[in-house]
């Protein structure tokens, strides 16, 4: 039977500088995916259609139920240590 083992890969890091895919953060296992988060270009106050969005600079993160990871405030998440993992099939 096979066997799916998620380990290490590489040393903890900011989740700034984590690459793309797996981490864990605490006891969760999260997605960081290779765009940046969105935001607003110009007004938000305006109704509709008419808000622009783009790709930000800050990292776009979800935790493992599929809501956007949303720990600490937008400027501190960057810096917040987290570990990249890789997945591992195992024949057992």
């Amino acid at each position: 039977m096979r066997k799916l083992t998620l380990l290490p890969d590489g040393w903890p890091c900011d989740l700034g500088e984590c690459p793309p895919g797996l981490f864990l953060f605490e006891d969760t296992v999260c997605f960081k995916t290779e765009y940046g988060a969105m935001e607003t270009v110009g007004p938000v106050n305006v109704p509709g259609n008419e808000i622009r969005w783009t790709c930000g600079s800050r990292a776009d993160a979800y935790n493992s139920a599929g809501e956007h990871f949303c720990v600490g405030t937008p400027e501190s998440r960057e810096r917040i240590e987290v570990q990249p993992l890789i997945a591992q099939w195992e024949e057992g």
